[in-house]
């Protein structure tokens, strides 16, 4: 995905893979993810999502692009 003229600010980037389009992030016992997600710095929750300030980047002028690995849980 491509953001244009973004303000420098401190973000979190979620990504969410919805398989089967129902819009939705479908989830198993205990709210595990059955679909891809991802987040900035690539942190991995143990028992749900992230802490704000694991995943926090700061967009400035230098952040040209970001990559966030995408995590599928069976």
């Amino acid at each position: 995905m491509v953001f244009k003229n973004l303000k420098p600010a401190n973000v979190v980037v979620t990504v969410i893979h919805d398989e089967d389009n129902d819009g939705e992030l479908d989830v198993k016992w205990l709210l595990l993810p059955v679909e891809g997600t991802g987040v900035s710095n690539n942190i991995d929750g143990k028992f749900g999502p992230p802490d704000y300030d694991q995943c926090v980047i700061t967009l400035s002028s230098g952040i040209n692009e970001i990559q966030i690995r995408m995590r599928y849980h069976d």
